[in-house]
């Protein structure tokens, strides 16, 4: 599948209007892959979200903010372990 846009209208809209049905699910071989459930939530290796987004393995960012604080300012380089002052910031 090949979707290509040379406008500036929508691309692609996915609509589900059954109650309690996924938007939309991505496998690869047999496995599911990518979802996006009834609530929003998408789920990446994952087939049943309880958050915005929920991976079950490992994920890399070069920058991670929590309620508007970049995470990554209180990781140790030293040992990849987060500071205790990050809980003591963020609660300010």
């Amino acid at each position: 599948l090949e979707i290509i846009n040379d406008s500036t209208a929508t691309t692609l809209k996915v609509s589900q209007t059954s109650i309690n049905q996924n938007v939309a699910e991505f496998y690869n071989s047999n496995n599911l892959a990518f979802i996006i459930n009834s609530n929003g939530f998408i789920g990446i290796n994952n087939n049943n979200p309880n958050y915005n987004l929920d991976v079950s393995g490992s994920i890399n960012v070069l920058n991670l903010f929590v309620n508007n604080q970049n995470v990554m300012n209180y990781i140790d380089n030293g040992s990849n372990f987060l500071r205790n002052d990050l809980y003591l910031n963020s609660n300010k």
